[in-house]
């Protein structure tokens, strides 16, 4: 499973399927608490259904960490340690490990990685990939968007309820995580190919047409993939990267969103977070 990491950014008559009409609906909780739950319209009660309260509560983790667990390879400093977060405001890999410091409450300095051609790993935090995001605190240094919201999670002080990829022992959830952090990853390459002077290569024809399918795999999915994950989370690791997926192609025009109304729909609920408002890409 590809764990998350961005190299280069650069600026340069039929309803379709819906959340809503009997799939499971996200249900925005407040900002505080940050939940993005899910009610069926048809039945009008909480939850999918399709999972127990006991596996919902053995699944989930408490600050990244399962329930009365001994947290092994805690970092050595304490809260107040300076938190750094290198990476870039127009990364989508950098946008979940900034969506995770919003939903557990991590304030931050972002260092942007200015020189996206520096082969120097000083200039990517520390990272011999020369990939982002990566996260100092204090002394510790943890590459890629995966380690770096644990990281978060576990310097939080909330009482998060993360649904992380390893809780997801359902094949169709499973297979979700690893389609959509395997299309962020085909994305980037597609991007550094054009912008490398690659023209229809027999290698970007393939990574193009890879990309569409699993857009048409999550398309077909994604509503009763959602409606699996544990009513009682506040956030998974899953929402979080389809999301910075789904908004990531629009902005950088890879392809047009719009061609995936539910992929949209999904996109524009999750986007009422505050997390995601705060989070905005940009161009730095």
């Amino acid at each position: 499973m590809h764990l998350g990491g961005d190299f280069f950014e650069s600026e340069s008559t039929t309803a379709p399927p819906s959340f809503d009409c009997g799939v499971p609906t996200p249900l925005i909780g407040s900002v505080g608490s940050g939940l993005l739950g899910f009610r069926s319209t048809s039945s009008g009660r909480s939850g999918s259904g399709l999972i127990g309260a006991a596996w919902a509560d053995t699944l989930l983790r408490w600050n990244g960490r399962p329930r009365g667990a001994m947290l092994f390879g805690r970092m050595s400093d304490s809260p107040s340690s300076p938190v750094r977060l290198f990476g870039r405001s127009s990364s989508h890999f950098t946008r979940i490990a900034r969506i995770f410091a919003a939903e557990t409450g991590i304030e931050y300095s972002f260092e942007v990685v200015r020189d996206l051609l520096s082969r120097s790993a000083g200039d990517f935090g520390g990272n011999p990939s020369l990939k982002i995001p990566v996260l100092h605190v204090g002394s510790d240094t943890w590459f890629g968007a995966l380690n770096v919201c644990r990281a978060l999670s576990r310097e939080s002080k909330r009482n998060v309820r993360i649904v992380w990829p390893e809780d997801l022992v359902e094949p169709s959830l499973a297979n979700a995580q690893e389609l959509v952090l395997q299309g962020m990853a085909t994305e980037v390459t597609l991007i550094l190919s054009k912008l490398g002077g690659e023209r229809d290569s027999p290698h970007q024809a393939k990574l193009a047409v890879g990309l569409t399918q699993v857009l048409a795999w999550l398309e077909a999915n994604a509503a009763h993939v959602v409606a699996k994950l544990p009513p009682s989370r506040d956030v998974s690791y899953l929402e979080v990267a389809l999301f910075c997926f789904v908004t990531h192609l629009e902005f950088r025009k890879v392809l047009p969103v719009s061609d995936y109304p539910v992929l949209e729909e999904f996109a524009t609920r999750f986007g009422e977070r505050a997390s995601a408002r705060e989070t905005g890409y940009a161009f730095d």
